[in-house]
């Protein structure tokens, strides 16, 4: 996939920061012989995007200094913002690259799918949603489109400083036009229904790494991705015991 979004004024925000606990400063981990996670991320979303079009969106703190440096190295932008008020930092990120709308994912999603990404992005732009999701695929192959001005809306209404956990202030705005894209003709679901593909964990990691070893291209669809685990169905233990941390019960995890 070579062809970048035609759309005026639509861009692309990484959420980055480097405050895991469970495995420590892992966007810069190796995700392969060469790359990083946010290496890989990066040039990843520069399939779909230009470089001005492409911002990392990470906090004030010193402890995450070095994504900025990642960010110059790749000629993307970035933006330091809040370090817990993480919708916010998004829309602040867009509004400085003027976007109206924005695709966002996070450094913990490498294997998000780039064909979807172009879907949800055709889907949000041409029905006019203020808020673009997806329902029925593994954690971590996803990201989300936002309008930015909509954003600046639930930022003047929301209640919580804390927003790492923010769908719900979308998706249960009545004032919010949300579009939750569904998945169709899902196989083996099984078997697949429980995969992670987000990392969060050496276990996380270790999988990821291994998906991509066995890829027969570097950016493989979450359907190259799916095949490669039914193949390859030991891969899927690697990380099947790690529980995803909970949300309040109050809060649609995104």
């Amino acid at each position: 996939m070579s062809n970048k979004i035609k759309y005026i004024n639509c861009g692309a925000v990484i959420i980055a920061r480097l405050k895991s606990k469970r495995l420590k400063k892992k966007a810069l981990l190796k995700i392969n012989e060469n790359e990083t996670i946010i290496e890989y991320i990066i040039l990843k979303l520069k399939r779909l995007f230009k470089n001005q079009d492409i911002i990392l969106a990470t906090s004030h703190k010193s402890s995450d200094r070095k994504l900025i440096l990642k960010a110059k190295q790749k000629n993307i932008g970035f933006y330091q913002g809040e370090a817990i008020d993480v919708i916010k930092r998004i829309y602040l990120a867009a509004k400085k690259k003027n976007f109206l709308n924005v695709f966002v994912c996070t450094a913990d999603n490498p294997l998000f799918d780039l064909s979807l990404a172009q879907r949800m992005i055709n889907h949000h732009i041409n029905k006019k949603s203020d808020f673009t999701c997806y329902n029925g695929a593994p954690i971590g192959s996803y990201g989300w489109v936002l309008n930015v001005k909509k954003i600046k809306k639930v930022l003047e209404t929301k209640k919580i400083k804390d927003t790492e956990i923010w769908g719900n202030l979308f998706l249960k705005n009545k004032k919010i036009k949300s579009s939750v894209l569904l998945r169709q003709n899902k196989s083996n679901s099984s078997i697949l229904s429980k995969i992670r593909l987000t990392v969060d964990t050496i276990e996380d990691l270790k999988l990821v790494k291994q998906v991509l070893k066995i890829s027969k291209v570097k950016y493989p669809s979450l359907k190259n991705v799916e095949k490669i685990l039914l193949d390859n169905k030991y891969l899927i233990k690697i990380n099947s015991k790690i529980k995803q941390r909970k949300a309040p019960r109050n809060i649609f995890v995104y």
